[in-house]
């Protein structure tokens, strides 16, 4: 797609006083929300090394004898990297966003605008691929789940 070629640009977008109102409400809720997602990522990451450390601890004890403490901190702190790591680009992506909209509607900066609509696209670009990431897998799950009860 090209968006840059001569033949979209048949008029330059003009925003109103409403519209700026709006965009700069947005940009306040967006940033409230990507602090709470920056927040919710530092939570994340220390509850999970939290529960590595109990568990690194435990494993030479009862759930070691048991056979349940191999390799379970090791998953902990895995399973918090890769929740942090998806949640964490989009989270940045809307902070972007609302950065640069508030400072494009103050200045009347269309580049920065641009900028910041692009951040906004990106972030749901990578919940959309996302979103097909998980509906994939729950299928596959699904398929296997009911492969699985067929043969019992």
């Amino acid at each position: 797609m090209d968006y840059g070629n001569e033949k979209t640009e048949i008029f330059e977008l003009a925003i109103t006083e409403r519209a700026k109102g709006i965009l700069l409400n947005m940009a306040w809720w967006a940033k409230f929300l990507a602090i709470i997602g920056f927040i919710i990522i530092g939570i994340m990451v220390l509850v999970f090394g939290g529960i590595a450390l109990v568990q690194g601890s435990e494993s030479s004890g009862m759930f070691g004898r048991m056979g349940m403490g191999g390799g379970g901190p090791l998953a902990s702190i895995m399973l918090a990297a890769i929740m942090a790591g998806i949640y964490f680009y989009p989270t940045y992506a809307l902070l972007m966003y609302a950065i640069k909209v508030k400072k494009a509607v103050l200045a009347a900066d269309k580049f920065e605008f641009e900028s910041a609509v692009n951040h906004l696209k990106n972030m749901f670009k990578f919940m959309g691929i996302l979103m097909i990431a998980f509906i994939v897998i729950y299928g596959i799950v699904l398929v296997g789940a009911a492969v699985v009860l067929t043969r019992l």
